[in-house]
């Protein structure tokens, strides 16, 4: 049997079982639509906020408005003590609490300080971290507003020459690729490579188990490379259509060049099907081999830094996580998308095609020893 005689039939088997193209081509759809959807507002806004005033003065409804003014903040409920500001927190009816102490006014107006309490319920960190930072700047922002007002009128002196004199430095804040800071367009990609590589695996899994057991007609390497081949050109057409529908309705701007980002999607997908293919090797059903599958997903994303810094990780995970193609795949279609160039291209795209030869040596060497895991008929 030639080479294109077992790609031709692995085409066959799939029109016969329509789940591996619904794995390769749907997975990554429902994902786009779902998330794509879930991160609508890119960014984290209306965070539940409950607010204790107890001084009551013109200064501390000042200091309230520009909370109540900010995006991030919701403000659910005014309460007149601590007791009922950290019930609010406790039965989570609100996520961040601020209080305003007595003689707030008094304080600052007579020369001296006061401070503004700020409570968080941590149980869900991703929104606090945001308005913890949003509250730091809206305070600091506020003491230096005071704090001009008062020099002022002791010195006579004009607001931006004071100013010049107490802060002579000046911080400008310029965030490259993602001015926003979108979770779509950080997250979403991610989410897509990691779909791309369950539909593989989904598929590569069932065209191994659904051989039936009897003497192979060609050597093994050639059935898995034809195999491999295969699945790649499904993939890949599944790859451009997430492509075309990430530019054309969710208005993603692919700023590297088009040619670039294929060829790291086709070297991506034959690591992927390599490996999809070296898994189902080792399981001795396709039920055993999909549970292994649902859960490695998970494990993947992780590991591939996009929910914890990779450089934060110990060095043995980041040695496993090395050997994962998502890793290096998923961070470098982010770069590409988002900055137009990945300096560690080159990197990434060797790296992932070290892992698809290893992993279709691996498979070879362990069909040898079993004499023959995978059989094929005509």
């Amino acid at each position: 049997m030639t080479f294109w005689q077992i790609i031709r039939r692995e085409a066959r088997k799939c029109r016969k079982d329509m789940r591996r193209c619904v794995f390769i081509f749907g997975a990554a759809l429902a994902y786009l639509i779902i998330f794509s959807v879930l991160f609508a507002p890119d960014i984290i806004r209306a965070v539940p906020t409950v607010i204790c005033d107890e001084d009551q003065s013109p200064l501390s409804r000042r200091l309230l408005q520009r909370f109540e003014n900010n995006e991030r903040f919701s403000v659910v409920a005014y309460v007149s003590s601590q007791e009922e500001m950290q019930s609010f927190l406790r039965e989570k009816k609100a996520r961040i609490a601020l209080q305003v102490p007595r003689d707030f006014s008094r304080a600052i107006n007579n020369g001296g300080y006061s401070t503004l309490l700020c409570i968080v319920n941590a149980s869900n960190i991703m929104p606090v971290s945001a308005v913890t930072t949003e509250a730091e700047n809206i305070a600091e922002n506020f003491s230096n507003e005071v704090a001009l007002q008062r020099t002022e009128l002791v010195t006579s002196q004009t607001e931006q020459r004071i100013i010049n004199r107490v802060s002579p430095l000046h911080t400008e804040l310029r965030v490259l690729h993602n001015p926003l800071q979108s979770f779509t367009l950080f997250y979403l990609i991610g989410l897509l490579v990691a779909a791309l590589q369950q539909g593989i695996f989904f598929a590569t899994a069932a065209s191994v188990f659904q051989e039936k057991r009897t003497p192979a007609v060609a050597p093994f390497w050639k059935l898995t490379a034809g195999k491999i081949v295969w699945y790649v050109t499904l993939g890949m057409f599944s790859y451009i259509m997430i492509l075309f529908l990430l530019s054309t309705f969710l208005h993603f701007r692919l700023k590297a060049n088009l040619l670039s980002v294929l060829v790291a999607g086709i070297i991506y997908l034959f690591s992927t099907a390599s490996l999809g293919l070296c898994f189902a090797s080792f399981f001795p059903t396709e039920m055993r081999c999909v549970q292994f599958s649902v859960m490695y997903p998970l494990a993947g994303f992780i590991l591939s830094g996009f929910t914890w810094p990779l450089a934060a990780m110990p060095p043995a995970v980041q040695a496993l996580a090395a050997c994962l193609p998502q890793t290096w795949f998923a961070n470098l279609l982010r770069e590409l998308f988002l900055a137009g160039y990945s300096p560690l291209y080159k990197k990434a795209t060797l790296a992932m095609l070290c892992i698809g030869f290893l992993c279709f040596g691996i498979n070879c060497a362990w069909h040898r020893r079993k004499k023959g895991t995978l059989y094929i008929k005509t």
